[in-house]
């Protein structure tokens, strides 16, 4: 039997299989795993990884730490409800959807996720003044 070490490479092996596992278990359950932080023993030993499972809403929305500041903070942006976090909305060709807030990121406080395009499945973050100018004007909201 050979000796496997646990080191960066490794790390990055099965951070892309894990997920690729969590994809086949979300499609079975509904339920999002997500693989945080991973490190590893200097020796190679051992390695620890941070697993986290996230539930949906009864609407099919998950439901991450960053989506319940997201309305918990509804009240400080008058242009926002319940209704429209969850509708789409088009900033530089890209259609995204509100997944979450930030409240200690200053500059980029909103958490988007692209829903179509190269960019799909890929989180971004908006200044609030993007998100003002988008969720103001219908031209730039869908469903």
């Amino acid at each position: 039997m050979t000796a496997i070490k646990i080191d960066k490479k490794m790390c990055q092996t099965l951070r892309s299989e894990l997920n690729l596992a969590f994809e086949e278990i979300k499609r079975k359950t509904g339920v999002t795993i997500e693989v945080g932080n991973m490190s590893y023993d200097p020796d190679g030993s051992k390695a620890t990884a941070k697993i986290t499972m996230l539930g949906t809403s009864e609407d099919g929305t998950v439901v991450s730490p960053e989506y319940k500041t997201l309305v918990s903070y509804l009240y400080a942006f008058p242009y926002l409800n319940e209704e429209k976090i969850k509708r789409e909305f088009k900033c530089n060709g890209e259609w995204y959807v509100l997944t979450g807030f930030n409240s200690r990121a200053r500059k980029n406080p909103f958490i988007g996720s692209c829903v179509e395009g190269a960019n799909k499945g890929k989180s971004f973050v908006f200044p609030a003044d993007t998100i003002e100018a988008m969720f103001t004007n219908e031209k730039f909201l869908r469903n």
